[in-house]
């Protein structure tokens, strides 16, 4: 079985001791192929939207969104718009903190999962079960956070 690939979608924005949110998941969970858009598109900074950034979710089998603000940000709808539009997995990431989430990104998002610990497990299940499995996946990671 291939590793499955993952977009990681969401904001530039500092994680405990990590200079940004993806690098914690990156380290958490080895076993997948993660589109990290800082260094898998030419972006240059964080207030930049390419093209190349709707590429990376098209050559992956799903998306990571993390939403940390009820509004979210406009780059981040748009990769999740993109992903759910080409059939792709979404997983929204909720910050513990959020109290309200924009209705618009929840209802193009598949899975949804509040804080990293579940998206964790989440994708550790569906790396381990593959995507084929995907809905054994959930109902497993449901079980394990019990």
């Amino acid at each position: 079985m291939n590793p499955i690939s993952i977009y990681l979608a969401g904001p530039f924005d500092k994680y405990e001791d990590y200079s940004d949110w993806r690098d914690y998941i990156k380290e958490k969970i080895p076993e997948v192929h993660f589109f990290d858009p800082r260094f898998d598109t030419k972006q240059g900074c964080i207030a930049v939207f390419v093209s190349g950034d709707l590429g990376g979710v098209e050559q992956c089998d799903c998306t990571l969104t993390y939403v940390k603000k009820p509004h979210g940000d406009t780059g981040t709808t748009i990769e999740t718009t993109h992903a759910n539009a080409n059939d792709k997995l979404t997983i929204l990431c909720l910050d513990k903190e959020i109290g309200f989430v924009s209705p618009m990104i929840v209802g193009i998002s598949r899975r949804i999962v509040i804080g990293f610990d579940a998206a964790i497990l989440y994708i550790k299940n569906l790396a381990s079960l593959g995507l084929d499995h995907e809905f054994e996946a959930a109902y497993k990671t449901m079980n394990d956070l019990q």
